[in-house]
């Protein structure tokens, strides 16, 4: 079928870094057949190697849909990496781990799920922790802190017999 050499002839052309050249062929292919799941894996993977993060997106979720909830696990792994690169790294997550749901021991998508669990760990760190009083409807009862992540601490205003008694 015509689609799958102009396919063939894409991958051919990125393998040896002919960016545009993979382009044209890949969409072409397209063209061709549009219902074509792997070809739009093909022509999202060109864009996450071409860094065009938004393209990639656009490409990888059309794969995802068309694959009809088959998608290969490398097309997820595609689909993380274009997410991550657009700094979304909440759905690059949720893509890998679809990827390792698919098959569990794909090291490519473990390594990028950890990668981006890192990132999103440094980003949580370095996120300004504010604080801000609450007021209880209770004016007796002990002041909560809400924060960000919703956690609430109790503010103690005195010391307990038990914690006197420590000292």
């Amino acid at each position: 079928e015509a689609s799958n050499a102009w396919n063939l002839l894409g991958r051919a052309e990125m393998a040896q870094d002919q960016w545009q050249r993979a382009e044209l062929a890949f969409e072409h292919a397209i063209e061709l057949d549009p219902t074509q799941a792997i070809l739009h894996n093909n022509l999202g993977l060109l864009y996450v190697k071409m860094k065009s993060a938004e393209e990639a997106g656009e490409a990888l979720e059309t794969a995802v849909e068309l694959f009809d909830g088959a998608a290969p696990h490398f097309v997820f792994n595609n689909l993380g990496l274009a997410h991550e690169m657009a700094d979304n790294p909440q759905e690059a997550r949720q893509a890998f781990a679809e990827a390792l749901l698919i098959k569990p021991f794909y090291a490519r998508a473990k390594l990028n799920l950890q990668r981006v669990e890192e990132k999103i760990a440094q980003r949580d760190a370095k996120a300004p922790r504010t604080a801000s009083l609450v007021a209880p409807e209770d004016p007796e009862a002990t002041p909560y802190i809400e924060t960000p992540i919703d956690a609430v601490v109790a503010i103690e205003e005195e010391e307990t017999p038990a914690e006197a008694a420590i000292e």
